[in-house]
């Protein structure tokens, strides 16, 4: 006769598949979970509740510490709670006829890699006809015809059901949605797996403020807006997006890289290579032949991949002031901590008239992660171009002292390990207490089992 120890089995109560004993040991101290060790309702957690792959979070999928973050790229001490949908006073709505809605649900990830891959699309996989109608506070900004797309890779969300998508709008016509922005283009962020957008900084300020407050000048503007979808006449969702001023945009590089422009991205590029996106005056694509001083930098480079500028072709105040707002915002997924890309999610932008670039800080969702953010941070940044000022001994102070006058990130880690790791651990822990507690009440010891072989 051989018996299963009565006491191993009973830190698995309540597992799935619980009924079979052997299945208890898959789920120790677990509620209605499988192959997890103190979870709620998980599987292949550790610590978590309604979470998959999942370590101290709740509602969530592949994720450290997080709250309701379902993306599939690694969530690590995130809220991604969608922010209640009140108290603002702008409204986007999209209108769509159903046919053109359901091309706009069609377009999958992985068709828009490939296609994204290829230099082509499917119609599904473009921009998609709509009208929308824009409002500030009572005024009706906009009411025409527009075109929308889907956007985003981590951020990628299904329309059908809807599920948050990120999109970039063109409107009919130029739209002021604040003194000094105006244009026909709109960004519209989802903050499906950070809010930097809007807000997590000191003072629940944006990363964008941040930089601002450091004294960059080539940030985009933002705004929280309400959306509305519809389709054919019935609503479908509202929700609470940031709208953020697009860079690729005559409006934007004008007004901060005068008329003569050019405009690169980088982009998950592992050797640091941009991808041309736009020039204007003498640089402008259609602007025809040039010739002689006109072409400084020239037409034949506009299409063509570009290298990280030199320390010389960009001005030091503004490149190591970019380099302490990345860290300062704790931008891990940007152009000078990247832990993946030598760049990434910036732009750059070159001025014409004097002949500097300039980086453009872009893809800030993810930013004010202290505890994700600690490995990144205490290296130097690598991006090229900082790389060579920091060759330099006073590029090198002028760094330190923007880093030194920016504060520590030490304490947004241990603001979240309070707010967000341990609340959670303490929710597990109120859930797996309160159904054993329930469970052994009513006298069920569905785990409490004796196995024996004649």
């Amino acid at each position: 006769m051989v018996s299963l120890l009565r006491n191993s089995l009973r830190t698995g109560y309540y597992s799935l598949f619980s009924a079979y004993a052997v299945f208890c040991l898959a789920a120790p101290a677990s509620v209605l979970s499988l192959f997890s060790v103190g979870s709620v309702l998980s599987f292949a957690s550790i610590a978590s509740t309604m979470s998959v792959f999942s370590i101290a979070s709740v509602n969530s999928y592949w994720s450290i510490a997080s709250r309701n973050c379902q993306g599939w790229t690694l969530n690590v001490f995130a809220d991604c709670t969608p922010p209640e949908v009140t108290g603002y006073n702008s409204t986007m709505e999209l209108h769509f006829e159903t046919r053109e809605f359901d091309m706009f649900a069609k377009c999958t990830l992985g068709e828009k890699q490939t296609k994204d891959a290829r230099g082509g699309k499917p119609e599904y996989c473009d921009y998609i006809d709509a009208r929308c109608v824009y409002r500030d506070d009572l005024r009706v900004l906009h009411d025409k015809p527009c075109k929308v797309k889907r956007k985003g890779y981590g951020s990628w969300r299904s329309v059908t059901p809807w599920k948050r998508p990120s999109v970039k709008l063109k409107l009919d016509e130029k739209v002021e949605f604040a003194p000094g922005w105006e244009s026909k283009k709109l960004t519209l962020n989802s903050m499906v797996q950070g809010q930097g957008d809007l807000r997590g900084g000191p003072d629940d300020k944006s990363a964008y403020q941040v930089f601002k407050d450091m004294g960059y000048k080539y940030v985009p503007e933002t705004l929280p807006v309400r959306i509305k979808v519809f389709r054919d006449r019935v609503q479908v969702a509202e929700e609470l997006y940031a709208a953020v001023e697009a860079i690729s945009d005559k409006y934007f590089m004008r007004k901060h890289f005068g008329k003569n422009y050019l405009l690169f991205e980088y982009e998950g590029t592992a050797q640091g290579v941009t991808e041309f996106k736009r020039g204007g005056g003498q640089y402008d694509d259609d602007a025809g032949e040039c010739s002689g001083e006109d072409c400084t930098v020239g037409v034949p480079v506009l299409k063509t991949a570009l290298g990280p500028p030199q320390t010389k072709d960009m001005d030091q105040e503004e490149i190591t002031t970019y380099a302490a707002a990345e860290r300062a915002t704790m931008h891990f997924d940007g152009s000078c901590f990247s832990r993946v890309h030598d760049m990434n999610n910036a732009y750059l932008g070159y001025n014409g008239d004097t002949n500097k670039f300039a980086l453009i800080p872009s893809g800030v969702d993810q930013t004010f992660r202290g505890c994700a953010a600690l490995a990144t941070f205490v290296r130097r940044p690598k991006c090229d171009s900082m790389l060579m000022c920091l060759d330099d001994l006073n590029c090198t102070a002028m760094y330190e002292q923007k880093v030194a006058d920016a504060g520590s990130i030490g304490l947004q880690c241990a603001s979240e390990v309070v707010t967000i790791m341990l609340p959670n651990l303490v929710l597990t822990s109120l859930a797996i207490a309160l159904t054993l507690w329930i469970m052994r009440g009513i006298g069920l010891r569905v785990c409490d089992v004796q196995v024996t072989l004649e």
